[in-house]
């Protein structure tokens, strides 16, 4: 976001701090997910959520908030919104057999499940020119 790039690179030193948390978040959550420790993994992407949200408040809305809440009493270990923004998308981490029960609150929340699958194998180089 523009906002948060702005204040950054301005010296905004509260902003500054909670961009390196979120780089430390991140580098603990590939250790979680690699284990596969998925509470902890829920618990850090929760600590990472609340640093974006407090970096840039309008990162969220009412929905979006309610869209998670309700996931979360529902099953999922946790969520936040995903994208480049202006879209509305969230990406929920849950246990399998919570997917069902999840869906179902994320719809009843006024949002739509959208199909995925997991690429372990990450983003790789098809062509160069």
């Amino acid at each position: 976001n523009w906002e948060v790039y702005k204040a950054h690179i301005g010296g905004k030193r509260a902003v500054q701090n909670s961009l390196e948390r979120i780089s430390d978040v991140a580098q603990k959550m590939r250790l979680a997910f690699e284990k596969p420790d998925w509470p902890e993994a829920g618990r850090l992407m929760r600590e990472e959520w609340s640093f974006r949200k407090r970096n840039l408040p309008t990162i969220s809305t009412k929905t979006i908030d309610r869209v998670i809440d309700s996931a979360r009493r529902n099953g999922a270990l946790a969520g936040k919104v995903c994208g480049a923004g202006g879209g509305g998308c969230v990406v929920l981490l849950i246990e399998p057999e919570a997917r069902p029960r999840v869906e179902k609150a994320i719809v009843d929340a006024g949002a739509q499940a959208l199909p995925m699958t997991i690429d372990r194998q990450g983003v790789q180089v098809v062509s160069r020119w």
